[in-house]
C-alpha cells in the first residue's frame, strides 16, 4: 500500500491541489455492524482503533515537504521544508500478484551536506501488524491484549543514521516505502521522533534532477498552503 500510495501521489502532483482517501475508518454504516476486525475493509484504520499500514503510509508522507524538486526517477519523491531541510521518500513498488525483489538505492547528494538521517519505513517488518496476527492465530475476536499488541505492531519508529561522504544506501524490500528526514547538523530536531500511534539487488545513482520548481498537493505538504517556490540554482541530487 505505501509504495502504491506515494506513486499515485507523485503521478498526480501538477494534476491536483488536494487528495482525499475513501474511507477513513472500516467501520461505516454501509458496512453495518462489523463482526471481525479484519474482513478485507478498504478503510485507513480497522475496528478497535487498529491504525493500518495505509494509514502508516499517510502519517510517512506527511513529513514530506511542501515545495518539490523534480528527480528523473519514478520512484521517489524529493522535497524541501520551509526551514530549508530536506525530506526524500523513496519506495520499491510491485504490481499486484507479483512477489518482487529487494532493491538497494544508493542516494547521493551534491552542494549539500547532510550529517544525519532519519529514516521512517514501512513494509512487512515494519509498520505492519499481518506477521504478529497470523503468529496469534488469526483470533476472529481478538482480546483486549492482543489488541495492544497489535497496535503496538503497527507504530512507526524512526531509525537514526549518519552519513558518511554525503552518501545514503537503503535497501527496500518488495512493497516497501521509506521517509529520510535530513539535517545538515550533527542533531535531529525532538520533533522529528514523534511516535507514530535499482536493478534488483543492486543500485541505481545519478539520475539526472530537473531543479524547476513544482507545486505539490496539499496531501504531500501536510498544510493547506498553495503556492511556487524557486528550487537551488544547481543541486545535482541524485538517487
Amino acid at each position: 500500500m505505501g509504495p502504491w500510495l506515494a506513486d499515485t501521489i507523485r503521478e498526480c502532483d501538477g494534476l491536483t491541489e488536494m487528495m482525499s482517501y475513501w474511507t477513513f475508518s472500516d467501520v461505516f454504516e454501509e458496512q453495518g455492524v462489523v463482526k471481525t476486525p479484519f474482513y478485507g475493509g478498504f478503510g485507513l484504520i480497522a475496528a478497535g482503533n487498529l491504525p493500518k499500514p495505509a494509514y502508516d503510509a499517510f502519517q510517512m508522507l506527511h513529513r514530506l515537504g511542501d515545495q518539490r524538486i523534480v528527480l528523473n526517477s519514478e520512484s521517489s519523491l524529493l522535497t524541501r521544508r520551509a526551514d530549508g531541510s530536506l525530506v526524500l521518500a523513496v519506495w520499491n513498488y510491485v504490481p499486484p500478484e507479483e512477489a518482487g525483489a529487494s532493491r538497494n538505492v544508493t542516494v547521493r547528494f551534491k552542494n549539500t551536506n547532510p550529517r544525519l538521517a532519519l529514516i521512517w519505513r514501512l513494509d512487512s517488518a515494519h509498520g505492519d501488524f499481518h506477521a504478529l496476527y497470523e503468529k496469534m492465530g488469526e483470533p476472529r475476536y481478538p482480546t483486549a491484549p492482543q489488541m495492544q499488541a497489535l497496535r503496538t505492531a503497527a507504530a512507526l519508529t524512526p531509525e537514526r543514521h549518519e552519513l558518511k561522504d554525503s552518501e545514503l544506501t537503503l535497501s527496500l524490500p518488495a512493497q516497501g516505502l521509506a521517509v529520510v528526514e535530513l539535517s545538515t547538523t550533527a542533531s535531529i530536531p525532538e520533533r522529528a521522533f514523534e511516535s507514530a500511534s535499482d536493478s534488483e539487488g543492486g543500485c541505481r545513482s545519478d539520475d539526472s534532477l530537473d531543479t524547476s520548481a513544482r507545486r505539490t498537493p496539499a496531501l504531500l505538504a501536510g498544510s493547506g498552503e498553495r503556492g511556487y517556490a524557486q528550487g537551488p540554482k544547481r543541486a545535482d541530487d541524485s538517487k
